[in-house]
C-alpha cells in the first residue's frame, strides 16, 4: 500500500513505468499483442461454441448422456496441449538443426493462423458425420497450439535477453497489488 508521506506529497498512484513507452512504441510489441488476443480469443470463443454446436447440430443432449459430452467438448483443447507440446519439439528440433529463429517462430505463426481456418472452413462444407466434425474441430484447436512454439517462444526469449520480465513484474503486480489491495 502507499504510505501516508506519498499521499501528503500528492503521490497518489504507482509511478508509470517508462519501460511501457518503450515497450508499446515497438511493432514487435504489437504484433505479439494482436497475435495473442487472436489466439486466446479463437480458444475461447470455441471453448464456448462447441456445447451449442454439438446441441444444436447433432442434437446431443447434455442432461442425457454427460460423459460422452464432455469427452466431445474436451477432445479439441486435448488435442491442442498436445500439439503445443509437440510444437515445442519440432521446433527446438529446427533449430538444433540450424534454421533461423526468425524462419522457425515465423513458420509457426503461419500456421497457428491458417490451419485452424483452413479446418474451420472444412467443417462448414463436410458436415457428414459428428466424428468428422469433431476431427475437424479438434484440428483447428490443435493447431492453435503452435503459437506457442512462435509468438510466446519470442515473449519469452525476448523478456530473458533484455531482462525485461522483473521490470515488467515491477511495474505491473507491484501497481495492481496496491490497487487491489
Amino acid at each position: 500500500r502507499f504510505s501516508a508521506s506519498d499521499a501528503q506529497n500528492g503521490n497518489n498512484s504507482p509511478a508509470f513505468c517508462p519501460i511501457y513507452k518503450k515497450m508499446l512504441s515497438l511493432p514487435a510489441m504489437w504484433a505479439c499483442i494482436i497475435q495473442s488476443f487472436s489466439v486466446n480469443w479463437s480458444i475461447y470463443v470455441l471453448l464456448s461454441w462447441l456445447p451449442t454446436y454439438f446441441k444444436q447440430v447433432w442434437d446431443v443432449n447434455v442432461s442425457n448422456n454427460v460423459l460422452a459430452t464432455g469427452y466431445l467438448n474436451a477432445t479439441p483443447f486435448v488435442a491442442n496441449v498436445a500439439m503445443s507440446v509437440l510444437g515445442g519439439h519440432i521446433s527446438d528440433v529446427l533449430l538444433r538443426r540450424g534454421y533461423s529463429t526468425y524462419s522457425v517462430r515465423r513458420g509457426f505463426q503461419l500456421i497457428s493462423v491458417t490451419a485452424p481456418c483452413i479446418f474451420l472452413g472444412l467443417l462448414s462444407f463436410h458436415d457428414s458425420s459428428m466424428v468428422t466434425a469433431v476431427v475437424y474441430i479438434s484440428c483447428a484447436v490443435a493447431f492453435l497450439g503452435f503459437c506457442t512454439s512462435g509468438m510466446c517462444a519470442r515473449t519469452c526469449c525476448k523478456q530473458a535477453s533484455k531482462q525485461t520480465y522483473r521490470h515488467f513484474n515491477v511495474c505491473v503486480f507491484i501497481p495492481l497489488s496496491h490497487i487491489f489491495n
